[in-house]
């Protein structure tokens, strides 16, 4: 069974209650930013869920699906924000 005969149900389950996990855990410091957040993570855990899924070896069905989207929208936000820091510090070293 492939995912793709599962659908986009269980991806987008997933990547709402990461989204929501991910604005519990990591407050948010204004609601721009949470709203930021929640729009990432919903976009990035259908997006990111097949890498989870494949990396895990978890076998394909819809509980394992919604998971590797739960996992991947919560933790979007915190390798965006640390790949951005990265990303903001070496433009300053090359600067210097």
């Amino acid at each position: 069974m492939s995912i793709e005969h599962l659908g986009i149900v269980p991806k987008l389950v997933g990547a709402l209650a990461g989204a929501m996990l991910s604005i519990l855990f990591i407050e948010p410091r204004n609601k721009r930013e949470g709203a930021r957040r929640f729009v990432g993570s919903l976009i990035a855990g259908p997006l990111i869920s097949a890498l989870v899924l494949h990396q895990t070896e978890w076998p394909v069905t819809w509980e394992f699906i919604a998971l590797s989207s739960c996992i991947a929208a919560f933790l979007s936000f915190p390798v965006m924000k640390t790949g951005y820091r990265v990303a903001q510090a070496w433009v300053e070293k090359k600067a210097e």
